[in-house]
């Protein structure tokens, strides 16, 4: 009996590509004429899709940037263990950061998205264009929504236990912990435990998101000033 190949559509695939790239599980980065991958201490993010890393001065990445070296960057994602994403660009430095650091872009050339999921058939290589996975509309995507919920719940408990307690009159010091869950564009559902029992409130923005900022501001409005 054959299993079926699933089909997939170009900005499902963009957008699926860009969650990998803002929540990455591991990276590493082959790069022109150097014989081993660099896969250590790439301090990858995601610039609107352009792959940025911070790396020394001095280092094999700075030097290879600045040779405007041609680079191959595999990126694993961190929500789903079958999928990766292979990236074709070349290299340049741009500047350092407050912390010395120099700061290195892989100017992207091709996307490749790797479906490696347990099939009798190898793993697929599905090609994204470059203006594809640079869309806008991609910044808010599933794997940026992920990090942003766990970010808040590991970094913002004092802020999230003072929004439950303004909109509840719960006194702070009752709320026993609280969490942020299925965050999208259009809103997010809050859970908290206090002496009363664990309790759940979906909050709602009064529009959708079209932007990380726009995210910030809207949860910062719902939620409280100091969240984001």
């Amino acid at each position: 009996m054959s299993t079926a190949t699933p089909s997939y559509q170009p900005a499902e695939i963009a957008a699926e590509a860009r969650s990998i790239l803002s929540c990455p599980a591991g990276a590493s980065l082959v790069v022109q004429g150097v014989e081993d991958a660099i896969d250590d201490d790439l301090g990858l993010i995601d610039d609107n899709g352009t792959p940025v890393f911070l790396t020394l001065a001095g280092s094999l990445l700075e030097s290879a940037a600045l040779a405007n070296s041609n680079a191959l960057l595999r990126v694993t994602s961190s929500l789903n263990a079958e999928r990766a994403i292979v990236i074709a660009g070349q290299l340049t430095t741009h500047h350092r950061d407050h912390g010395g650091r120099v700061v290195v872009e892989l100017r992207v050339s091709m996307v490749s998205l790797v479906d490696g999921r347990d099939t009798p058939h190898p793993a697929r290589h599905l090609h994204v264009s470059a203006d594809e996975f640079t869309r806008p509309e991609f910044r808010l995507n599933r794997g940026y929504l992920h990090r942003s919920l766990a970010h808040a719940n590991d970094c913002h408990q004092d802020e999230l236990r003072s929004a439950v307690s303004m909109a509840t009159g719960t006194r702070p010091h009752a709320i026993a912990g609280v969490r942020l869950f299925d965050l999208t564009a259009d809103g997010v559902w809050l859970a908290w435990v206090d002496n009363t029992g664990a309790h759940q409130r979906q909050v709602t923005f009064d529009r959708a998101a079209d932007s990380p900022e726009e995210l910030a501001e809207l949860l910062s409005r719902h939620l409280h000033a100091g969240l984001c």
